[in-house]
């Protein structure tokens, strides 16, 4: 296989898995909460850093919703690659997906197709983009 044939497929293996995290992320019932919300980073009630780190360091089912949950209050992605061992880039496309869920409850739903396919692309569905 040459180069050029091999960082295409390494491409397209990342396209895939971003959508399947997307897909999984996005399929999170619990609402993000919003900055300033009750819940929110540094907002009173919210869950304590040590206790989040905690939660994150089992290999469980559950382990990318918390990754997500984890960057919704707060946590930087330093601090959960050291309580999980993931790697860089992954977590990376985790705080992408985050990023966006939170623009999109900022912003609203784009306006044009090519923002709605981005968010399918990214994963989103059509009931987690109703909501």
């Amino acid at each position: 296989m040459n180069r050029s044939s091999f960082a295409s497929l390494l491409a397209v293996c990342g396209l895939i898995l971003s959508t399947a995290t997307g897909s999984l992320l996005a399929q999170n019932d619990a609402p993000a909460p919003q900055q300033g919300a009750p819940g929110g980073p540094g907002a009173p009630g919210a869950p304590d850093r040590v206790a989040v780190i905690k939660a994150l360091s089992p290999q469980t089912p559950d382990r990318l919703r918390l990754i997500a949950q984890a960057m919704r209050h707060g946590l930087n992605d330093d601090d959960i690659q050291a309580a999980t061992a993931y790697d860089p880039w992954y977590i990376a496309r985790i705080r992408e997906i985050v990023d966006t869920e939170a623009q999109v409850r900022r912003d609203g739903l784009p306006l044009t197709a090519d923002g709605i396919r981005k968010l399918k692309m990214m994963g989103f569905t059509d009931a987690r983009l109703a909501t």
